[in-house]
C-alpha cells in the first residue's frame, strides 16, 4: 500500500532524526573522555562516570540538534481543507491508475 506522508509526519521524522544524530555525537563525545582522562573515565572501574558523561553529552547534543532543526524547519502549517481534499483525490486517482496498469 502506497502511503503519502503528510507535512507534519515528514517534519516529525526530521526532528527525530536530528535528535538521534545529536545524541549519537554526544555518546561519541562521552566515549572520547576515555582517551582524555583514562584514570577517571574508563570502561572498568570508571564505567559509571563514563556513562554519566556520555549520557549528559548525548542529551545536550540531542537537544541542540532538535533546536537547530526547529530553527531551520519550524512547525509546518496544516493543509487547508481544500488542499487535503485535493490530495486525497490525487491519491485515489493514482491508485486507480496503478490498478488499471496491473490488470491490463
Amino acid at each position: 500500500m502506497n502511503k503519502t506522508l503528510t507535512r507534519l509526519e515528514i517534519w516529525m521524522r526530521g526532528m527525530f532524526a536530528a535528535a538521534i544524530s545529536g545524541a549519537a555525537g554526544g555518546m561519541m563525545t562521552g566515549l572520547a573522555a576515555v582517551g582524555i582522562d583514562p584514570a577517571h573515565f574508563n570502561l572498568q572501574a570508571g564505567v559509571g562516570a563514563t556513562g554519566k558523561i556520555a549520557g549528559a553529552a548525548a542529551f545536550i547534543n540531542g537537544a541542540i540538534g532538535v533546536a537547530a532543526y526547529l530553527q531551520k524547519s519550524p512547525l509546518p502549517e496544516g493543509e487547508s481543507p481544500e488542499d487535503e481534499h485535493r490530495h486525497h483525490h490525487q491519491e485515489f486517482d493514482e491508485q486507480r491508475r496503478e490498478e488499471d496498469r496491473t490488470h491490463t
